[in-house]
């Protein structure tokens, strides 16, 4: 999952709405992504006795590309397209890994396809396995996007979604810089949300209108959502991985389904039933 640590260093340009990091910060946000999400998709598949290894695999929500970069190099697909509705530069991507120990040159069967998710750029089953990690709490409409999956997806192959975080856990507001003490989505309404991150932005006013724009637009979904929606789109889940909170429970959220405040997150792996 994003650390705070790391999404307090995400940084935008205004002029262009390119998300981007400091010189000294970037490394962290490489190694999080380029290691440490990316061994956890391959291990999470692998345990389940899904290999990618020269398989046909998507990623639904690719970014700037760098898990899609390490998943590649670890697993050895033969061929990972990463879909996201912002185009993904593989020149910077490319040098960005150059500049961090790794080779620069892309691996031929690694490409990015500019496409919503609702809407994704491939014929019908022409993939064995599919990823999104830490996308679907941001799509505007979860539903279509698992539709979209299942119908790229062969039948015998496999699904693994990653959400961080959830709604409804303590920092689901993405705004734990502003409310560090959680549950600010829950407790306060969006006008005071507003307020507060626009009259102390700090040193990148860009980034705060960013962070704030990101809150408005989550779509809410919780655990529960989730695997209503995949059995709806004609998937079973047949792993779950829960990533817990530990958090003090305020007055003002007493009385909430526990299992929407204490679940931060999840990984699952689904197969077309």
């Amino acid at each position: 999952m994003e650390a705070q640590s790391v999404r307090a260093m995400k940084r935008v340009n205004p002029e262009r709405g390119e998300v981007w990091f400091p010189e000294d910060q970037r490394s962290q946000w490489f190694r999080e992504r380029y290691d440490q999400a990316s061994a956890q998709i391959v291990e999470f598949f692998g345990s389940s006795f899904f290999s990618l290894t020269g398989k046909a695999v998507a990623d639904v929500g690719c970014g700037d590309g760098i898990i899609d970069l390490g998943v590649f190099r670890r697993a050895a697909p033969s061929r990972l397209v990463g879909f996201d509705r912002r185009p993904t530069d593989p020149l910077l991507l490319s040098r960005i890994a150059a500049e961090e120990g790794h080779p620069g040159q892309l691996p031929a069967g690694l490409e990015f396809r500019t496409s919503s998710a609702e809407e994704l750029d491939a014929e019908d089953e022409s993939f064995d396995f599919v990823f999104s990690w830490s996308a679907f709490h941001h799509l505007e409409n979860p539903r279509g996007a698992i539709r979209e999956i299942k119908r790229i997806l062969r039948p015998e192959g496999a699904l693994m979604i990653q959400v961080y975080p959830l709604f409804s856990s303590p920092h689901g507001s993405l705004l734990e810089h502003w409310y560090p003490e959680g549950f600010a989505q829950l407790m306060r309404g969006e006008e005071e949300i507003s307020a507060t991150v626009l009259s102390n932005p700090g040193e990148d006013p860009a980034w705060a209108r960013h962070l704030l724009e990101s809150h408005r637009k989550l779509n809410r979904l919780n655990l529960d959502d989730l695997g209503l929606m995949l059995t709806e789109g004609g998937f079973r889940v047949v792993r779950l991985q829960v990533i817990g909170e530990d958090a003090p429970i305020p007055p003002e959220v007493a009385g909430r389904p526990l299992s929407q405040l204490g679940i931060g997150g999840v990984k699952l792996l689904a197969v077309r039933g």
